[in-house]
C-alpha cells in the first residue's frame, strides 16, 4: 500500500525541499554572514544536497503531470534507491560513529542544535518515509546495492584527493574530513579496513531495502517515471 492522494504527495516533498534548505542554509554560514565553503567537503552536506536535487526535480515533473493527468508518479525509482541509500549512510554514520565522538570531545551541545539535527536525522528519515508512503515497490533490482555503493567510493576518492592537494577543512586542523579515513593518523591499512569493513555494512543495509522492496511489491507498478 502507498499514498495516491497527489496533493498530499507533493505537500510532503515541498515540505522535505523547505527543511533540507533550511538545513544547509543554517550549516553554509549565511545566519553569520560569511558562506563556509568547507562545508561542501562533508559527505553529510553533499548527501543532503543530492537529497534536495532529486526532491526538487521530482516536485516539478509531478507538478507537469499532476497538470496533464492529475496524477503523481515516482520519479526515477531506481535512481532513488541510490538517493535513499545515500542519505541512510550519512544517518547511521553520523549517529553510531560521529555522534559519540562529540560527547566524548565535549561537543556534545552541538548535537541539539536544529543545523545537526535537520541535515543528520530530518532529511535521512523524511527521504526514507516519502519511500515508504508514496511510492510503489518492486522496482529495485538485486544488483543496485552494488551500484549505490559508488556513491560513497566516490566520495572516498574526493575525500583522498582533496586532502592531497588541499589543507585543513574549517578550524578543525584535519585535511580530512572524518578521522575513520585520515591516512596522516591511521595510515592506509588501516584506513583501507574501515572502507572495506563499512562496505560490508552499507550491502548489507543496501539489500535490507532491496528486500523490503521486493516484500512489499503487489506488481509491477505502472506509475513510475523512468
Amino acid at each position: 500500500m502507498y499514498i495516491r492522494q497527489p496533493y498530499l504527495f507533493m505537500a510532503y516533498k515541498a515540505l522535505f525541499i523547505i527543511l533540507c534548505l533550511y538545513g544547509l542554509y543554517l550549516n553554509s554560514g549565511l545566519p553569520d554572514g560569511q558562506i563556509r565553503w568547507g562545508i561542501f567537503v562533508y559527505y553529510t552536506i553533499l548527501s543532503n544536497v543530492l537529497c534536495l536535487l532529486y526532491f526538487i526535480c521530482s516536485f516539478c515533473w509531478n507538478l507537469n503531470a499532476i497538470r496533464r493527468e492529475n496524477r503523481v508518479y515516482t520519479f526515477a525509482p531506481r535512481f532513488k534507491g541510490a538517493v535513499i541509500f545515500a542519505i541512510t549512510v550519512t544517518g547511521l554514520i553520523y549517529h553510531f560513529i560521529l555522534r559519540p565522538t562529540l560527547f566524548s570531545m565535549g561537543n556534545g551541545d552541538q548535537v541539539y542544535s536544529t543545523a545537526n539535527y535537520l541535515v543528520h536525522y530530518v532529511v535521512p528519515l523524511m527521504t526514507v518515509f516519502d519511500w515508504i508512503l508514496f511510492d510503489p515497490k518492486g522496482r529495485f533490482r538485486k544488483y543496485d546495492p552494488f551500484l549505490w555503493l559508488l556513491i560513497p567510493y566516490a566520495y572516498f576518492i574526493f575525500a583522498i584527493v582533496r586532502a592531497k592537494v588541499g589543507g585543513p577543512i574549517l578550524a578543525t586542523g584535519s585535511r580530512y574530513p572524518y578521522g575513520f579515513i585520515n591516512v596522516d593518523e591511521l595510515g592506509w591499512g588501516e584506513v583501507l579496513l574501515n572502507v572495506g569493513e563499512l562496505t560490508l555494512i552499507f550491502l548489507v543495509i543496501g539489500y535490507v531495502y532491496c528486500g523490503l522492496d521486493r516484500f512489499f511489491r503487489k506488481e509491477i507498478p505502472d506509475d513510475c517515471f523512468l
